[in-house]
């Protein structure tokens, strides 16, 4: 397990190679400086271009924390408050930050469309969500097509589908539980159930076959079926997918 230094220039060193920069074009190492009243903090942040809103970043991210960074971090016996909390709290308005001394945990968030902040002198590190990539939208199904009801059908973006979902189901006892599968791949996936409801052992019965999923790569249901089913020799169905939202 590799941890977060305090040192900006070795966290600095290490992205670049765990990143192969320069070589990897895509990757963006931007390096800025947080201007705490008089004094100056050197900072990085790192993340794949067209991955990403850049907008997000400039106005919820660098925005603050290079231009509206100039305040006094005094607590009320006037010394030097952790600025690490007060980057979190009072600097960073993304609304989805996840703090961690892990790198694991960052590059994760990076290689899923985050964003990571390293600041110099902190032994954490910041995870914002800025996701923006390109995507398919809400459209009626191409093969299951029907006359009444909805007309609208999953796409490939796992939020979108889950938010749909929701849209037509206002219960809180939804539960959409995250399973990342994949070693490689490491692709979200999310099991419904409504927990008042659902068969306990049923549940945890598709939580172990998900989990238990060993494999490098997993791009379609189909290879998510043939992983969890009884049996790919039976005549018979045992999983029934749609791409429509309401069957």
């Amino acid at each position: 397990m590799v941890y977060v230094s305090k040192n900006l220039n070795e966290n600095i060193n290490y992205l670049k190679n765990r990143f192969s920069i320069p070589t990897n074009g895509d990757v963006v190492l931007r390096e800025f400086d947080i201007i705490v009243k008089d004094k100056k903090i050197s900072a990085c942040l790192i993340f794949y271009d067209g991955m990403v809103n850049g907008m997000l970043i400039n106005l919820n991210i660098l925005q603050p924390l290079m231009l509206l960074s100039n305040l006094d971090i005094k607590d009320k016996d006037g010394e030097k408050n952790n600025i690490s909390e007060y980057i979190n709290r009072s600097l960073v308005t993304h609304n989805q930050v996840k703090v961690s001394r892990e790198f694991d945990e960052i590059v994760g968030e990076i290689n899923f469309g985050g964003c990571g902040v390293f600041v110099d002198g902190l032994d954490v590190a910041y995870a914002c969500d800025v996701k923006g990539w390109q995507h398919r939208s809400v459209d009626r199904p191409n093969n299951e097509i029907v006359i009444r009801g909805p007309q609208e059908s999953f796409n490939e973006i796992l939020r979108v589908n889950t938010a749909l979902i929701r849209k037509i189901l206002k219960d809180e006892d939804l539960v959409a539980e995250s399973i990342e599968i994949g070693e490689r791949s490491k692709t979200p996936c999310s099991m419904l159930y409504i927990k008042d409801i659902a068969n306990d052992s049923l549940v945890n019965e598709v939580r172990r076959r998900l989990q238990s999923i060993k494999t490098d790569y997993i791009f379609d249901t189909g290879e998510l079926e043939q992983f969890i089913e009884d049996s790919s020799f039976m005549s018979t169905p045992q999983i029934v997918a749609t791409e429509r939202l309401i069957e």
